[in-house]
């Protein structure tokens, strides 16, 4: 369910003269939920909830708030057969939502983003900080999340173990704990607070209010197939990454990662000895394999490279990186070819 206003002047009539020295405050949110909230009275069953409302026009031309907050709907229409519950540009009270969760085990997929950002906008949909203790074994039969890094720990942190999660996104390797200084020898420390357990262990989670004191948040998974991580910037916490997740079968990372490969004549001689530790891995996004920016997929250096590639790696088969895509192909007889996104062989 999409909604996008018709009438792009609506809740900002009379602002052509407010003096733009004035301090910015946003306007309230324009759209009006009473009539989803009557629709969603009326669907006491619904299994499957997609909603995107969308008003980025209100933020960038009137500097209205472009996020609808939906917490009234969801405390007073309970969904108790809800085994999908997806949000764009919604918030929700962290309140709201930590009874929410609590309150519906039999969610399947919980997926929640706002498409914009700035200065004077919600950071998150929400941040449940402050629910940890609230959030214990929760969502046990949970199979894909994607959410920001930040709410995303809370959740992980509180998620029953052993846990059946099969797709997780986006995590990312920061020291939450650290203080916000930069000079701090804790926040530029190995930033083991994600997946990072104790040297030498990795202990099951703890029990009680103590979870909140869980460093790896990813234990205890085995059904994991599929994560997106955010800012690897070293080998380091790669090699703890793959550790903690061991039989993923795609792997996607966004932001930095490993800043030092960008010149490296071949990257790939320094990653495989890493990523071929996942056995099951067949595809790979934003890990560059090959060098350079733009790749010459039939260069003779290109494709000696791809045959360690699936020398190393045998079931990889779809690698990207930089906006360009190419998929291993390898014959009988062994010799590796690569095909563009487009399917062209090189």
């Amino acid at each position: 369910m999409i909604h996008s206003p018709l009438n792009e002047d609506e809740g900002a009539e009379g602002l052509n003269n407010i003096d733009d020295d004035d301090e910015e405050e946003l306007l309230p949110g324009r759209v009006r939920i009473e009539r989803l909230h009557d629709l969603l009275s009326r669907c006491p069953n619904l299994e499957s909830l997609s909603l995107a409302i969308l008003d980025r026009n209100f933020y960038y031309d009137f500097d209205g708030n472009p996020f609808t907050n939906i917490s009234s709907i969801l405390s007073s229409n309970p969904l108790p057969c809800l085994s999908s519950l997806k949000l764009q540009d919604i918030l929700i009270d962290d309140n709201m939502l930590a009874h929410f969760i609590v309150a519906h085990p039999n969610l399947h997929h919980l997926s929640a983003f706002l498409s914009i950002d700035g200065d004077s906008l919600s950071s998150f949909p929400f941040a449940l900080e402050g629910y940890e203790d609230e959030l214990i074994d929760i969502l046990p039969n949970l199979l894909t999340i994607d959410l920001p890094p930040e709410p995303l720990r809370i959740i992980l942190r509180g998620l029953k173990r052993p846990s059946v999660i099969r797709e997780i996104s986006v995590v990312e390797p920061c020291d939450w704990d650290a203080y916000e200084d930069s000079e701090s020898e804790e926040h530029v420390s190995s930033l083991d607070d994600v997946w990072g357990a104790p040297e030498g262990s990795l202990e099951s989670p703890v029990e009680g209010p103590r979870r909140t004191q869980l460093k790896n948040l990813l234990l205890d998974m085995p059904e994991l197939r599929s994560i997106v991580v955010k800012d690897v910037v070293s080998l380091s916490q790669l090699d703890k990454l793959i550790k903690a997740v061991p039989n993923v079968e795609s792997v996607t990372f966004r932001g930095l990662f490993i800043g030092h490969l960008g010149n490296h004549l071949s990257p790939h001689a320094e990653l495989l000895p890493y990523i071929a530790r996942w056995p099951r891995l067949k595809n790979l996004r934003g890990c560059h394999l090959f060098p350079g920016t733009s790749v010459d997929l039939a260069s003779t250096d290109t494709l000696a490279a791809a045959k360690e590639i699936v020398q190393a790696c045998p079931l990889l088969r779809s690698v990207s990186w930089h906006g360009q895509s190419v998929k291993l192909v390898q014959a009988d007889d062994g010799e590796v070819t690569l095909e563009d996104e487009n399917g062209q062989e090189q």
